[in-house]
């Protein structure tokens, strides 16, 4: 009878007992749940699971769509939403660890155009595919104005609406050495 209740608990003890695993060394770092050492005599990376991602919601294809948050994966699709890399799943989606070479996938819209329409008060941006967006001049937040009046004098407004009148050639004739 002992025999038999030795290997049993064991066996029962053993599984509630919580520690580091190590692959690669005996003494894993206390602070990791898994460190990996590579001997100096056959160095070798760990290969993250290659997965064919649908899209970036999709995660049904992972323990039946329960996913933790900071799942890594490598995905090997692409597609018009997906490109090749690693993606780490975080509350709903699947987000992209972007890196320097990422600048080329990524499509970066830039302001092309910008005008003014005085009548209206607002200011339009046209951006690289040709949207244009109104902002309202008073949002912008231009707290301060300098205004050419065209006979070499220059109105400055300041932040609380007084005015300032420079006379450039004034100054310059007058200060000139």
């Amino acid at each position: 009878m002992k025999r038999k209740l030795l290997p049993l608990s064991f066996l029962f003890v053993s599984s509630l007992a919580m520690a580091q695993v190590g692959i690669g060394t005996k003494n894993p770092d206390k602070s990791a749940m898994l460190e990996v050492v590579a001997s100096t005599n056959d160095l070798k990376g760990i290969l993250i699971p290659r997965i064919p991602l649908k899209t970036l919601t999709d995660s049904s294809f992972v323990n039946k769509g329960n996913v933790a948050n900071s799942l890594l994966v490598f995905n090997i699709t692409e597609n018009d939403e997906l490109r090749p890399g690693y993606y780490y799943w975080f509350e709903t989606g699947w987000l992209r660890i972007i890196t320097d070479q990422d600048e080329a996938y990524r499509d970066i819209l830039k302001n092309e155009e910008f005008a003014v329409n005085d009548n209206e008060q607002n200011l339009y941006l046209k951006d690289s595919k040709g949207n244009i967006v109104s902002v309202p001049l008073k949002d912008v937040n231009i707290l301060t104005s300098l205004i050419s009046q065209s006979n070499g004098q220059y109105v400055y407004t300041a932040e609380d609406g007084s005015q300032t009148t420079i006379d450039v050639i004034g100054d310059v004739t007058n200060n000139f050495e």
